[in-house]
């Protein structure tokens, strides 16, 4: 599955965008002085303003009233400086992606020194497509509005999303810049991790090093019927051995069996591979033939007797079968890695200054408030119920032969 971007589009997502995005960016590099008035960083030719950096905290705090979450974190907390430090870095590296998209020169050159690579190069391995790096990534108001009447289908009217709106402190033209933002950082991504490619060679490398997880071990379809006693077990085998139709494994698993997950539907256990029963039903229903009823076989949980119904033989999985899988699994993995390393060096390159307090490095050092002495914790009588943790009769019961 192909890797995104940690800024990517999802419709349902998009209202809360500029909220979840500040979430999980990696750190970003620079510090220091030069930094404009009424700006809490420098990124290259722009800067990101007070006035930003504000307005996610704002929308912050009304999505957490909304949700009703603990209270939002006092300014000058460790909490809030933490928080603080993941607003400046999602403002920051979406400058760095917003300026890389108008400027190409700026795309590549992280580009390049992200893969080591001179401009030829990059050409070379983008082909056909090696032209249109050099224009600038452009978003219209036809895509945005697009993503924002899905929105409106999605949350069942433009009523709906504009209450919604409200709630989170945004407006309609905030949404339309979260929207925009994505789909800019979409674009660059998209282009960022085109140079990626998978050789035959790494490849077969990858499969010669994890060949036993594309083995396909031997699976049985087995069923059973599970009574208390041996004679009960004898009684029910005699029964099956006269009568091994379907029709009458049905009936006498109804009748006799004590096993509530099997015992409507004629005792079957579905696909069974080694390992996944107790060791004594695992090792009677991997020495029988097919279509051989056992004989009774003593658990924990009381006597079995076992149908093996299919068989299907091991297999090996050969580098034909799961060669698309690995590509797509070293493919995910190189893409995020260059993406990570592209990001990195444009924010390099933008030689990112902080404002006195702003930075995300400092901020995030805080510590998080301690929590309460013993001497502050609640007495016994106090102490909260787990809500999440259901009811006795609400636990699931386990099949009385599932493995250990």
């Amino acid at each position: 599955m192909k890797t995104r971007m940690l800024v990517k589009t999802r419709m349902l997502a998009a209202v809360s965008a500029l909220l979840l995005a500040v979430i999980g960016i990696a750190a970003l590099a620079g510090c220091g002085g030069g930094v404009p008035q009424g700006a809490i960083a420098s990124v290259g030719d722009e800067v990101v303003t007070q006035k930003q950096f504000d307005k996610i905290i704002d929308q912050s705090k009304a999505q957490s009233e909304q949700e009703g979450q603990p209270e939002f974190p006092a300014v000058g907390s460790a909490e809030y400086k933490q928080f603080a430090a993941r607003v400046v870095e999602y403002l920051v590296q979406q400058s760095v992606i917003n300026q890389a998209a108008a400027n190409p020169d700026q795309l590549k050159t992280a580009l390049e020194q992200t893969l080591g690579i001179d401009s030829e190069e990059l050409d070379a391995r983008l082909g056909k497509d090696a032209a249109k790096y050099d224009r600038p990534i452009k978003i219209t108001q036809k895509q945005i509005d697009k993503q924002v009447d899905q929105l409106v289908e999605a949350y069942g009217g433009k009523e709906s999303v504009e209450e919604l709106l409200k709630q989170q402190g945004m407006t309609w033209k905030d949404l339309d810049a979260a929207i925009e933002d994505q789909l800019t950082g979409q674009a660059v991504y998209d282009r960022v991790v085109a140079a990626v490619k998978v050789t035959d060679k790494q490849i077969e490398s990858y499969y010669n090093k994890n060949k036993d997880q594309y083995d396909q071990p031997e699976t049985r379809q087995i069923r059973h019927i599970l009574v208390k006693t041996e004679a009960d077990a004898d009684k029910v085998r005699a029964l099956l051995v006269a009568d091994p139709s379907n029709a009458n494994w049905k009936k006498v698993a109804k009748e006799y069996s004590i096993d509530p997950g099997s015992k409507d539907n004629g005792g079957d256990l579905g696909d069974v591979t080694p390992g996944m029963m107790v060791p004594s039903f695992d090792k009677e229903s991997f020495a029988i033939k097919a279509k051989t009823i056992s004989k009774p076989v003593k658990s924990q949980f009381g006597w079995h007797v076992i149908e093996v119904t299919k068989i299907t033989p091991a297999k090996e999985g050969t580098l034909a079968d799961v060669k698309e899988e690995i590509e797509q699994t070293l493919l995910s993995e190189k893409q995020q890695e260059v993406w990570d390393g592209w990001l990195k060096n444009a924010q390099k390159n933008a030689d990112v200054q902080y404002a006195d307090g702003f930075d995300p490095k400092q901020l995030a050092k805080a510590e998080p408030t301690a929590s309460p002495s013993a001497e502050e914790s609640p007495a016994d009588d106090e102490v909260p119920v787990d809500e999440e943790t259901p009811a006795g009769d609400e636990t699931p019961e386990p099949s009385p032969t599932a493995g250990e």
